[in-house]
């Protein structure tokens, strides 16, 4: 399916949908929710590294009371960079992954409560894929 201007490869238990710089997905279990923006499509050059990938999802969830990153990971491969990181506030829970490729920036979050993560690894594992195989549609001008 193609939103806010992605093509979006996803389980078809996930709903979908568009805003103007992000999309808003929810599975049907409904114990998180996933939000893909393309906000900062362009804002790191093309020889960006995986920490500046990092830098901006971190900027991106940051909120009062976040803890520190945990679960950290980071995958270059075929001339792109996927990677993500998982906080907590307070009794939220939230994981961020990036996808940089072709000097274009992805960004997701998974959004949840700490009570429930425990039942949303399904959820979380299909978020992550979601975020891996999602892309804009049109190339970078």
């Amino acid at each position: 399916m193609i939103l806010s201007g992605l093509k979006i490869v996803a389980p078809p238990s996930w709903l979908f949908h568009a805003f103007e710089h992000f999309v808003l997905a929810r599975p049907d279990t409904a114990l998180g929710s996933l939000q893909i923006s393309t906000a900062y499509r362009h804002h790191l050059p093309s020889g960006a590294s995986a920490a500046d990938c990092f830098s901006l999802a971190r900027q991106f969830v940051s909120r009062d009371g976040m803890s520190d990153p945990f679960d950290i990971s980071e995958v270059s491969e075929h001339g792109s960079m996927f990677g993500g990181f998982s906080y907590n506030i307070g009794n939220d829970f939230g994981r961020v992954w990036y996808h940089f490729f072709d000097r274009q920036l992805l960004l997701g979050v998974y959004r949840s409560t700490r009570d429930k993560v425990a039942d949303a690894t399904s959820e979380l594992q299909q978020a992550e894929q979601i975020m891996r195989a999602s892309w804009y549609e049109t190339e970078s001008i």
